[in-house]
């Protein structure tokens, strides 16, 4: 089969065109309901599936056109020393393997997904010509523009994905107020804005420069409905970003063009008008609406869910960041100069975790970022991490600026790096999703490409192609072994996905009481992804329960075998990772709930929670837990110790000042225990009923002993 070699090259760069364009449009908009995590985890499996098909296409090409394609530039020398920065990270993680995916369902930032932007960035500046921009342009604006619309109708109690998941157009399928704060398909509202943010620059340049009655209003409906969405998110760092993105844009805009300043001028008042009418009917987390200064209401008191502290009942994430942004600089001066590890923040931060930490509503939960970009690629990766990132940025807006002022009727430049600072400054206060990742990576690559009098392609040949060249023979082999090569690639991404989805649908079976349905496949997960520990771990407290209930059964052969299978399981999980402190605590409740059967496993959850300690000294729940355990064993004083150490590094510890409480109204010590109750109904809890009947419990012991005396 004869196949020219010239139509043959031609159809494989349209191919890596619509595939780009099909990367930048659908990955907003990548969710599944049937997996751990519904966003970023899909969304990054996605991001995989379509680089390996575009480096793929890329190579086919440049086995075509017989020579190597790739656009130099001297952004060359800064993406080096970031991917270097990354690779020895991870060789000296505290945890390889997270490190190299990333932390589990997550996945964005892990070298892997680092690599991955990398292959993408280059595939886009060797292969996309300056003349199709415009289509990933408009490809990028009719993805917000949807996103948009499925955003903005959440606000208004329907969610389009309660559609897709339940077939009930409404908000009932969500947890999280999505009414109150909007997040269509990223799972975060802050996601969300930062998605928008970072092309409404972008769109506002489209605006300006467009000539077209019909285009202009196609692209101000984009600018509209990003906007509303951006509000209905009530995103204050996506606002912020926002504002200083478009300042930026603005300011250079305006006064780097002395021949269009006011024409400039007056075209961006005008948009600047159309937002601020927008912002004053929607409202903002810092600003009220018309119809509440109608009414007279001018007071805002917002927490960071969009919520007033009363109704949110939580400790405002600002304070909640502080504490986090201090554990992450301790962690940096633990590991100067290339961190913990990539994406092992999960691990290293309960090492330096403030004691502040324990007072906030949010104490408990597992923080695997630092939510804060910067901060997060400084306690990951060290000072050399941090610097090469942040030289990225530097290199680009060289390059950008460069650029603009030598040719200022190109502003999409600008624009572009308008977007790019409102995405930093929103990760500044969180941190980088897929989708921002996909972006950013992308608008390195525009820039790039913009560049003028930069390094044509490098070439094995100066041969030119022949119009009547035809692709011989061989060549269909390394096609063929490519082809294959991607495939092979592709069936590991799905297997990933599949293991996920199997674990997923095992576990939800197995909580509804279907074990002998739920478990098997739950193994089956297994053997899909035989090294993933969190599978084991899961899979150990499942063994764990079951044995209680067959024990409950008088079952007790059954109920042995399957008791150690979750230690077994376990102990597999910790030694896949024994970096991670989750696996700690679940070995520490499977030998508690266990030890009913076999009170000897109770010194084994001891030895746990001992170890769990090690690596998070300042957790609370953790001495609560082993002063319960104490307990049992028969160790009263240590017991006691334990339980005061925990309300001494959480005051407002209302469940462990019961317990303590009642250790010292068992010992006898009555004014102590009085005092744990009088505290608690005082600092606490001054309604709890049951706390206020202990209380009467012990004075009326004490009123006894009084008139005993």
């Amino acid at each position: 089969m004869q196949i020219n070699r010239q139509k043959f090259t031609t159809f494989i760069q349209k191919l890596i065109f619509v595939n780009f364009n099909l990367l930048f449009f659908l990955t907003p908009f990548v969710f599944t309901w049937m997996n751990q995590e519904l966003f970023e985890f899909s969304k990054m499996l996605f991001v995989y599936f379509m680089a390996i098909v575009l480096v793929g296409l890329w190579f086919i090409r440049m086995i075509a056109e017989q020579k190597i394609i790739i656009k130099r530039s001297k952004f060359d020398y800064v993406i080096l020393a970031f991917l270097v920065s990354q690779i020895i990270s991870t060789i000296f993680s505290l945890h390889m393997r997270t490190s190299w995916f990333g932390y589990y369902t997550r996945f964005n930032g892990g070298l892997l997904s680092t690599i991955t932007y990398i292959g993408l960035y280059y595939a886009f500046v060797s292969n996309i010509k300056k003349t199709q921009v415009q289509a990933i342009y408009n490809s990028l604006f009719l993805s917000a523009l949807m996103i948009s619309f499925y955003a903005i109708p959440e606000h208004f109690g329907h969610s389009p994905s309660c559609y897709l998941v339940a077939k009930k157009f409404d908000v009932s399928c969500w947890v999280q107020d999505v009414q109150n704060r909007v997040f269509a398909t990223f799972g975060q509202p802050n996601w969300l804005a930062a998605f928008l943010i970072s092309l409404i620059p972008l769109n506002v340049d489209k605006i300006i420069k467009e000539k077209n009655l019909l285009n202009r209003l196609y692209l101000l409906l984009v600018l509209s409905s990003s906007v509303m969405a951006l509000l209905f998110s009530k995103s204050r760092s996506g606002l912020l970003g926002l504002i200083i993105g478009l300042g930026f844009y603005a300011l250079f805009k305006i006064f780097a063009n002395k021949k269009d300043r006011l024409n400039n001028f007056l075209k961006l008042s005008g948009i600047s008008l159309l937002i601020a009418v927008l912002t004053l009917f929607i409202g903002t987390p810092y600003t009220p609406k018309i119809s509440d200064l109608i009414k007279g209401k001018t007071e805002i008191s917002v927490s960071a869910s969009g919520l007033t502290e009363i109704q949110a009942g939580g400790t405002p994430s600002e304070e909640i960041r502080k504490i986090v942004w201090q554990g992450a600089i301790k962690i940096w001066q633990r590991y100067p100069i290339f961190g913990s590890g990539v994406e092992t923040f999960a691990y290293s931060y309960y090492l330096d975790r403030p004691v502040a930490h324990n007072l906030v509503s949010e104490w408990d939960f597992l923080y695997n970022k630092a939510h804060n970009e910067l901060l997060n690629y400084l306690a990951n990766s060290g000072l050399v991490g941090l610097l090469s990132y942040l030289a990225l940025f530097a290199m680009i807006f060289y390059l950008g600026l460069r650029h603009y002022l030598a040719n200022k009727n190109y502003s999409e430049l600008l624009a572009i790096l308008a977007g790019i600072i409102a995405m930093f400054i929103s990760n500044f206060f969180g941190f980088s999703t897929v989708t921002t990742n996909i972006l950013l990576f992308g608008f390195f690559a525009i820039i790039v490409l913009e560049e003028k009098n930069k390094e044509e392609n490098n070439s094995l040949t100066d041969k030119k192609t022949d119009k009547k060249d035809n692709i011989s023979n061989n060549e269909y082999y390394i096609y063929a072994l490519i082809v294959v090569g991607a495939l092979i690639l592709i069936s590991k991404v799905w297997a990933i996905w599949e293991a996920d989805y199997l674990f997923t649908k095992g576990q939800n079976t197995f909580e509804k009481g279907g074990y002998q349905v739920g478990l098997p496949i739950i193994q089956q997960a297994i053997k899909k992804s035989p090294k993933e520990a969190f599978f084991y771990d899961e899979l150990a407290s499942d063994y764990a329960q079951l044995s209680i209930a067959f024990a409950n059964e008088k079952q007790s052969t059954a109920s042995t075998k399957l008791a150690q299978s979750a230690i077994e399981s376990n102990n597999f999980a910790l030694g896949l990772n024994p970096a991670h402190l989750n696996f700690y605590k679940s070995q520490a409740r499977i030998y508690i709930r266990l030890g009913q059967l076999d009170p000897r496993l109770y010194s084994y959850a001891k030895d746990s929670l001992e170890k769990a300690i090690t690596l998070a000294p300042t957790d609370a729940k953790l001495y609560y837990n082993l002063a319960l355990v104490f307990e049992i064993l028969d160790e009263k004083e240590n017991a006691i110790k334990n339980m005061e150490y925990a309300v001494s590094i959480k005051s407002n510890y209302l469940q462990a000042r019961g317990e303590l409480a009642r250790m010292y109204f068992t010992k006898g010590e009555l004014e102590k225990a009085r005092d744990q109750y009088i505290y608690s109904l005082e600092k606490i809890a001054p309604n709890d009923e049951l706390v206020q009947e202990k209380l009467k419990i012990v004075e009326a012991s004490l009123s006894s002993k009084t008139l005993k005396k």
